[in-house]
């Protein structure tokens, strides 16, 4: 396998500049840290014997009938054929390739687990809880680095189908950003113009402008005002509850793939900068695989993931600069003074 022993340098212009405080500790919710590792984590050898092709891109061999059971449940709505797999076990840890070797840490609450990743970038293995949220985040990871090259950014967004403007609204934000809450507000406020698509993951081809959805399963947790309006929404036809969250299964409507506002939804301030925007989608998108070696230390990684990392961070960065696209700072709390702001912005030209 070939390594590079410094940045490339055209990842390097997107990584915080000296004399920028960064935090080189990534704050993870179930995240994973990639590592490069020869051996096939053979799904036989380790009884993962469900068997899923998700839809996504990835097939995925589990121990856990409910994982698989919940998996089945919410194949992508896009569909596209596996060029990967992804070996989940919940029962029992990866054995090290060596004898002297410590055996991959599993993801936990509160810390990253180790995915390990052939060189050839087609075969991934984690072990971990039955936490569905962090697996299907892990798998639209997997499939989101695979299309990197194809202009294709895979997104931690939700889509809103405006139709007034035949168009989807992107409200792109991480845990705790409100994302799912205005979505969902804006949605039964205003059941003639808007409708919730998906607030989970989505993929955007930045060469045509246009917006997909692809998870089914909008994820909530209690007491929340976004929980209370899913509840009530018609279009659920199923929902299943895993660590805390409860997930609803919804028949997606049809709406024009044409993107009309973005909006990128933050808590903390930022700077306006290329190395300023790349931290934000490192946060936003942390179960993308290798997303975590972002953090202003030298890179060792095959020239392969160097390449689809910047690709990925390409495309992104493609998307701040259209005039579509705006920043919303949600940490205040103030959700009708940030709804109005949202609403301004979608009408105007």
């Amino acid at each position: 396998m070939e390594i590079i022993t410094s940045a490339d340098p055209h990842l390097l212009r997107y990584l915080p500049e000296p004399g920028i405080s960064l935090d080189k500790t990534p704050k993870f919710v179930g995240g994973s840290i990639a590592v490069i590792r020869k051996e096939i984590v053979d799904p036989t050898e380790n009884e993962a014997d469900f068997k899923i092709d998700t839809g996504y891109g990835v097939t995925l061999y589990t121990d856990s009938s409910i994982i698989a059971d919940q998996v089945e449940k919410t194949r992508a709505l896009k569909y596209t054929p596996p060029t990967a797999d992804f070996v989940y076990l919940t029962k029992k840890e990866i054995s090290p390739s060596e004898k002297n070797e410590l055996p991959p840490r599993e993801m936990g609450k509160g810390h990253p687990g180790e995915i390990l990743v052939t060189p050839d970038l087609k075969h991934y293995a984690l072990s971990g809880p039955e936490k569905y949220g962090s697996v299907i985040s892990t798998i639209m990871g997997i499939a989101s680095l695979e299309k990197a090259e194809m202009g294709v950014i895979g997104l931690h967004a939700g889509l809103l189908y405006d139709k007034i403007l035949d168009r989807n609204h992107v409200f792109i934000g991480g845990s705790g950003s409100g994302k799912s809450t205005y979505i969902q507000i804006l949605s039964s406020q205003y059941p003639n113009r808007f409708t919730a698509i998906t607030d989970d993951w989505i993929e955007i081809d930045t060469k045509k402008n246009l917006s997909f959805p692809i998870s089914r399963a909008v994820g909530s947790r209690p007491d929340t005002l976004s929980k209370s309006i899913l509840q009530k929404n018609p279009r659920v036809t199923e929902s299943f509850d895993s660590f805390g969250k409860t997930f609803y299964i919804e028949k997606a409507p049809n709406s024009n793939p044409q993107i009309g506002k973005v909006f990128q939804l933050h808590t903390h301030h930022f700077e306006k900068t290329p190395s300023g925007y790349t931290q934000l989608l490192r946060e936003v998108d942390v179960h993308i695989p290798f997303m975590s070696e972002l953090h202003g230390n030298i890179l060792k990684l095959p020239p392969s993931v160097n390449r689809k990392l910047l690709q990925i961070i390409d495309n992104y960065l493609l998307l701040t600069r259209q005039k579509y696209f705006y920043t919303v700072n949600t940490r205040s709390g103030d959700i009708d003074k940030t709804l109005g702001t949202i609403i301004e912005k979608i009408n105007s030209k």
